[in-house]
This record gives structure tokens, C-alpha cells and sequence, in this order.
């Protein structure tokens, strides 16, 4: 079992039903980050998961933005850890394999070029032996600070957790 914290931004009604009723926005499209799921911002020392957390919602401009934070619980043989250079390398090798079949199933590439919303959204197709119930991956997000200034950079500073399967997700609380 591994265990993480995360933060999820949203709207306060959608963190208020997410709290009581475990309800959560379930983010869907290949055009997703990670594919279909709820996204979470990891805590780490630094508080960095709800620096960005904020930052999320300014970008969305939400207007009654809340936070809520929750711990993440999952079995190792259920986690795609893309920090991990073994778990990286075996995903690799599958998106080589399987990614023609999957653009042609899916009848169009992604505008931005990003594939890995439409590979992990149609692993249950082409890889029935091996349930993901979450991915992490540590990637740039702009700061409210980045925002402001209109700059952006390709050096990660966040590790993005996409929860696949909402049993994952447990103890959620509204901080914000």
C-alpha cells in the first residue's frame, strides 16, 4: 500500500459534495492530463500540492473557489508511479506498441500533440491484465506567480496525482 495527500480545487458546492457524499468532479476527455479521473496536487514539506491548488482555481476562475484535502491510498500493483524509471520505461514501451491502434480507435490526434490523456484512457482496451487506479506524475504547473507574469517553464514542480478509482480516496476535507 502506498499513501499519499493531495489537495483537489474546484468550485466550493462541487468540495462541499465531495466532502459529505464523496461525489468528486471526475475530469473526462483525452484531452485530460492523465486521462479520465480526479485530480489531485500532492502535498509535499513545502505545501507545494496546495500552492498549486490555488493556483488551479485562480486559473479557472472559479467564483466561489474552495480546496479540500485527502489522503490517498492505494495497492502497489494499482499504481502507475511515473517517477518510478522501471514503471516509466514499461510504459513506454507499451505506448510504442499500442499507440497507432489506439489513434485509429480514437479516429483523431489530440490538437496539442499530447497523447497520454488517450493512452491511459484506453488501457482497459489493450491492456486487460493490469487495473490502474492511480497514476502520479511529477510536471510543471504555473504558480500564481507564473500567472501574473505570463511566463511558463518545463522544470517540474508538482507531482499531479489522476485518481482513477474514487475507493482510492479517503478522509477528504475542506481546507479552503
Amino acid at each position: 500500500m502506498k499513501s499519499y495527500r493531495g489537495y483537489h480545487a474546484n468550485e466550493e458546492c462541487i468540495i462541499e459534495r465531495s466532502c459529505k457524499s464523496g461525489q468528486y468532479h471526475y475530469a473526462r476527455g483525452n484531452s485530460q492530463w492523465l486521462g479520465n479521473g480526479i485530480y489531485f496536487f500532492e502535498d509535499t514539506p513545502e505545501k507545494n500540492g496546495l500552492k498549486h491548488a490555488k493556483a488551479w482555481n485562480k486559473k479557472q476562475s472559479h467564483s466561489n473557489p474552495a480546496i479540500l484535502c485527502a489522503d490517498i491510498n492505494v495497492n502497489l500493483d494499482c499504481l502507475c508511479d511515473l517517477e518510478d524509471e522501471k514503471t516509466r520505461n514499461i510504459i513506454n514501451s507499451l505506448k510504442d506498441e499500442f499507440m497507432m491502434k489506439m489513434l485509429i480507435l480514437v479516429k483523431k490526434k489530440p490538437k496539442n500533440g499530447y497523447i497520454d490523456g488517450i493512452f491511459f484512457n484506453m488501457w482497459d482496451t489493450f491492456i486487460k491484465n493490469k487495473k490502474i487506479h492511480v497514476i502520479r506524475k511529477h510536471q510543471y504547473y504555473q504558480t500564481v506567480t507564473d500567472q501574473t507574469l505570463g511566463i511558463k517553464s518545463g522544470i517540474p514542480n508538482v507531482y499531479e496525482i489522476c485518481i482513477r478509482e474514487k475507493k482510492c480516496i479517503d478522509n477528504p476535507k475542506r481546507v479552503i
